[in-house]
């Protein structure tokens, strides 16, 4: 994964928690962007922290032993 300051052409994913825990420029900056990207058809996908931590977990589960 490589953070970024906003989501952009390179973006493929947006990680989002609550967002009513979210200062409404964060919201605006990323979350709103993304899905004007996506109507625009863009493929950003937007998943839950806890769908990120699961993807994590899959990959290592699946990463060759040593």
């Amino acid at each position: 994964a490589n953070l970024r300051q906003d989501v952009n052409g390179k973006t493929d994913y947006l990680v989002v928690g609550d967002l009513k825990n979210l200062p409404l420029w964060a919201v605006e900056r990323k979350y709103y962007k993304a899905q004007e990207k996506i109507k625009a058809g863009s493929s950003i996908q937007i998943i839950t922290e806890t769908e990120y931590l699961k993807a994590i977990r899959s990959t290592v589960a699946m990463a060759p032993a040593k």
